[in-house]
């Protein structure tokens, strides 16, 4: 009998181990991540690149005088008022 609680410590004992080992390094911030290491660089050249093609878009507003747009109407409707629910959901139903 004593054997075999000796054998369930030592078992527990060492799992306990390699999980504390497993976790020491996660928390300690000390895992390499796989996510790549962005070079600050070319992110900033990108940026330049994308507003330089932002600023070269010439926008074409004659469709806004057209008749056909001016007699266009707004149909949008509004949201039903429904009724709200409990103050605190997870309170004791009174």
């Amino acid at each position: 009998m004593k054997s075999g609680n000796n054998k369930r410590t030592l078992f527990l004992l060492l799992v306990l181990g390699v999980l504390l080992a497993i976790a020491y390094p996660m928390f300690r911030g000390d895992v390499s991540s796989d996510a790549p290491i962005i070079d600050q660089a070319s992110v900033s050249e990108e940026v330049v690149i994308m507003l330089n093609k932002l600023q070269s878009v010439d926008l074409n507003i004659s469709t806004l005088d057209n008749t056909a747009f001016t007699y266009l109407k707004d149909i949008t409707t509004l949201p039903l008022t429904l009724p709200v629910g409990r103050e605190n959901p997870f309170a004791p139903v009174r």
